[in-house]
């Protein structure tokens, strides 16, 4: 080793021993060589020295340790904060040690493991050739690309199936231009933290880095009116402690750049920092004090004005709804409300509803927006797709053929749904006579079926407002012609077609995206916004339907039941409701197909008819098996199939029935602990209890997903089995009933409706009725994602003044079940809507029309 060497290496170790207290200056050493000029004296000096070097290691490390515990407790804060200002969308880590989902975060702290050791060797890379920046920047350059690479491999493995090569090739631009995104950032972000970590240490730049994310997200949120600031003690002490424990991860960092061999940093640019850290700490806290009272005043009710008003808006739609009593007084109603002329024939029907007691005379807004998008379509066109749809086996469609006044069911209904065909013959009999000609096609499935392009449906409501302006300027109203030649078909011999191309296959498939959301408008969140968690929910979607209320309830309650099951302001419901995310079957078309449907979606365009299963009492109440409200148990019951959809890759971890179980067991068991808390010290008040569960096999399933239903609801291996299916008449023994979507629309509605048990409702389906029965007035709303479900119960379960008002809803929602839910009913909605109908695919449906004499 030569001199110089030598010298260098003295230089270097020297530094290093003396970053982490004060160095000695030059006379101090000088000094000390001059006063131990002798061998022994100098060995006591040397030594003396190496003790000291240790001393200021020591320091070092203690110094490092602390900022490693402080790192670890702050981190710790910082979750906590994040975890307290979101909200869980509820869905289900399943049950055993050995799924791949338990290991998840497992994997993410080996991840965050991972990340900060490549952090950590990236930075000593760039400090070592701080004086060769080319040579940084082209070891990172090869990294990133060695990563990129390994990546593209790992990618083609994904690729046997279809549905990830759909998804790659047939990206949407939301998708792609958040893929842009997210990619331009990372990369910004990592050449900048790159270029900075020749100067910082990189704990100081992740600290900033996350800590400026956290507080920004903080921000970000608190600007948002939805839902309250959060103003429990866990999250005030979380917050306040991610806050404090950055300016002490400041401090220690100094031990971290004061050890040996690391950079001091450069104090330009920590200031630089810090003051923008400070900045944005001030600005969080700043509108955390100015705006945190409106955050707890605005857009809040009480409970009993929020019935008040739901049942003032009530009472005023039945009164528009039934306000004519002549027939004179119905057709100018029917003129004034929908801009045309009512249907020929309408005198029968009206005389019909008289005689059967409708409460409902003047608003079928139902039926007349269902039939809207058809006046833009030609007659000749939908009669040769009905025709098209009852030809192909396939598409899993029944058909009812009427002529001259007679109902007949067309040949090729499946024989296990003759019983559906069957009921919507009875329905329609006691008044064929006064129908046309007609075929139409029943869809025999629970899913919709049909779902139109925002573009395309407005293009469709364009011209049928034209075509039904010029039948409103006829001034020679004809009724439908019985001696013209006939225009359906009745021959019977055609060849069944294996498939349809105006159809598509997407069983299993996550459909929102694809099908729900281009039928939103453009400025629509569906249309510009891809939710891509599946474990947080969205507070922005809760602001068009939700309303704070007073009594304690942490989470907004439903005050629009038509807004609540609005998909487009919702796109995190992709990944909540079974249809949405995995159903089975699932053959949609994009073309205005006249499908009639029991049920259907928002961004659906299916025709909406009474259901069978209500109309033959297949759930059937019956008075005689009903107790009274006071001998009702105050529990909520609920059982039910895994029927929500398809369980494929885990998807039933999002599917409502799953979700509704697994929140109404944990809330079962916190109430308990408080219960038994509560019990040392009080008296426990009448808390609501849950007994809700699956019965039957899970078996809409592949077989690894049906396994993990059974031990997330039944307990694993044989340590539990599945609830005991009961007669449909126990749920009468209970005062809080929950109905909810399966497939398609709960059956079970109308009869809880009719029983003098309260009624809550959470789901998305959209029925006949639903213009006819009101939230608040004739039963609870709750939301799909659930979160006030807690609230309710408690609020009419456990306040003296919840359960009135929940007792009185349920003698409201019963006494109008009797009025307007009835077998009678439900023919009163078919006759007129196929009066409607009638004239749509007629010929001449711009000069049909009735007036009175």
């Amino acid at each position: 080793m030569t001199g110089k060497d030598a010298s260098k290496q003295a230089s270097t170790s020297g530094e290093s021993a003396n970053s982490c207290l004060r160095p000695p200056s030059f006379w101090d050493a000088s000094l000390c060589c001059a006063r131990f000029s002798s061998g022994a004296r100098f060995a006591q000096f040397t030594q003396y020295n190496h003790e000291q070097l240790r001393s200021r290691r020591c320091c070092c490390n203690a110094g490092s340790a602390r900022y490693v515990v402080l790192a670890i407790l702050w981190a710790c804060a910082a979750r906590a904060t994040l975890a307290l200002s979101t909200q869980s969308a509820g869905a289900i880590c399943p049950s055993g040690f050995l799924r791949w989902e338990r290991q998840i975060p497992l994997a993410q702290v080996l991840t965050v493991i991972l990340d900060a050791l490549l952090v950590v060797c990236l930075s000593r890379r760039r400090q070592d050739a701080v004086d060769d920046a080319p040579q940084a920047w082209a070891f990172a350059s090869r990294l990133f690309l060695g990563s990129a690479g390994v990546l593209a491999v790992l990618a083609t493995f994904s690729f046997y199936h279809p549905r990830n090569v759909r998804w790659a090739f047939e990206l949407q631009t939301v998708v792609a231009k958040d893929l842009l995104m997210d990619s331009t950032a990372a990369a910004l972000a990592i050449i900048s933290a790159f270029y900075v970590m020749s100067d910082i240490h990189p704990s100081t730049l992740a600290m900033i880095v996350t800590a400026s994310g956290v507080y920004a997200h903080q921000l970000f949120r608190m600007l948002q009116t939805a839902t309250p600031v959060d103003d429990s003690l866990p999250y005030m002490i979380a917050g306040g402690l991610t806050i404090a424990g950055v300016g002490l991860l400041l401090r220690y960092e100094k031990d971290l750049t004061g050890a040996p061999g690391a950079s001091a940093g450069d104090p330009r640019l920590m200031r630089f920092l810090t003051g923008w850290y400070v900045i944005l700490v001030g600005f969080l806290c700043g509108t955390y004090l100015v705006f945190y009272p409106d955050f707890n005043s605005s857009n809040a009710l009480s409970f009993p004005d929020l019935l008040s008003i739901a049942s003032a808006e009530s009472d005023a739609w039945v009164a528009r709804a039934n306000q004519s009593t002549t027939l004179e007084g119905a057709v100018g109603e029917y003129r004034r409300r929908y801009g045309l002329a009512p249907p020929p024939n309408f005198d029968k029907w009206f005389e019909y509803a008289v005689a059967n007691g409708s409460p409902i005379i003047d608003d079928f807004t139902q039926i007349n927006d269902d039939l809207l998008p058809f006046w833009g379509v030609a007659p000749e066109v939908l009669r040769q797709r009905t025709r098209h749809v009852l030809e192909v086996p396939w598409l899993g469609m029944g058909g009812l053929r009427i002529r001259r006044g007679k109902v007949e069911v067309a040949p090729g209904t499946p024989g296990s749904h003759m019983w559906m065909m069957h009921s919507m013959q009875d329905m329609i009999e006691g008044f064929a006579e006064h129908l046309p000609d007609m075929d139409f096609a029943i869809n025999l499935n629970d899913e919709s079926r049909v779902t139109i392009p925002f573009e395309e449906m407005r293009q469709l409501q364009s011209t049928a407002a034209k075509s039904r302006t010029r039948s409103l300027g006829s001034n020679d109203l004809k009724p439908f012609d019985g001696t013209k030649p006939p225009v359906w078909s009745d021959d019977d011999t055609f060849e069944p077609l294996e498939r349809s191309p105006y159809f598509l296959d997407r069983i299993r498939d996550q459909i929102y995206y694809d099908f729900i959301a281009p039928s939103c408008p453009p400025d629509s969140p569906a249309r510009n916004t891809r939710w891509w968690s599946r474990r947080e929910a969205c507070r922005d979607c809760l602001i068009p339907h939700g309303v704070r209320v007073f009594e304690s309830l942490e989470n907004p309650v439903v005050s629009n039941w038509t807004a609540a099951t609005d998909l487009c302001h919702q796109p995190d419901l992709a990944y909540l409701h079974g249809f949405l995310m995995s159903p089975a079957p699932a053959i949609f078309t994009k073309e205005p197909f006249p499908v009639f449907s029991q049920s259907r979606t928002s961004g659906f365009a299916d025709i909406l008819v009474p259901s069978p299963w209500n109309y033959d009492d297949k759930a059937a109440y019956h008075q005689g098996e009903d107790v009274e409200w006071d001998r009702k148990k105050n529990t909520m019951f609920w059982r039910g199939s895994s029927s929500d959809g398809y369980a494929a890759r885990g998807s039933w971890q999002g599917f409502l029935r799953a979700r509704f179980v697994q929140a109404a067991n944990a809330i079962q068991t916190v109430s308990r602990i408080q219960q038994d808390e509560q019990s040392a010290f009080a008296k426990p008040r009448d808390e609501p209890d849950f007994d809700v569960g699956f019965v039957g096999s899970f078996s809409k399933c592949h077989e690894e997903d049906c396994e993990s239903q059974r031990d997330t609801f039944w307990g694993i291996g044989a340590d539990s089995s599945p609830k005991n299916a009961v007669a449909f008449s126990e749920h009468w023994r209970y005062a809080h009933l929950m109905d909810l979507d399966g497939a398609g629309f709960s059956g079970r509605f109308i009869p809880f409706l009719r029983s003098r048990s309260l009624v809550y409702r959470a789901g998305l389906f959209r029925t006949w009725f639903g213009e006819r029965v009101h939230a608040w007035r004739h039963y609870v709303p709750v939301d799909a994602r659930l979160h006030e479900l807690r609230g309710l119960l408690r609020y009419f379960g456990a306040e003296d003044e919840g359960k009135r008002r929940a007792r009185e809803i349920a003698e409201e929602g019963r006494a109008w079940a009797a009025r307007a839910l009835r077998r009678e009913d439900m023919r009163v909605y078919m006759f007129r809507l196929l009066l409607e109908w009638g004239r749509v695919v007629d010929d001449a449906r711009e000069e049909l029309g009735f007036a009175v004499a």
